[in-house]
């Protein structure tokens, strides 16, 4: 994927959930990172690096202990988003 410094700028001014959703974003540095709005457990983080048009994500992780974000986390949430 690569991204816009435009579109880095709006990812890096961080979502805060509303009413029910489950996700919390913000970045720190070239780190993207998803926590569990009512829990705060970090599930994703991804890594970017800059190119000459962009950004461009070279690197993704997903919390692999199932304890940390529940049952309602699966296969297919995992895989969008990597």
């Amino acid at each position: 994927m690569l991204l816009s410094q435009r579109e880095k700028q709006k990812i890096a001014s961080g979502y805060r959930p509303v009413y029910d959703d489950r996700w919390l974003a913000f970045m720190e540095d070239d780190r993207l990172f998803f926590h569990r709005s009512w829990t705060g457990h970090g599930i994703f983080e991804a890594t970017s690096a800059a190119t000459e048009t962009g950004f461009v994500m070279i690197s993704a992780c997903v919390e692999g202990d199932p304890s940390g974000h529940g049952s309602d986390l699966d296969l297919i949430e995992e895989c969008d988003f990597l």
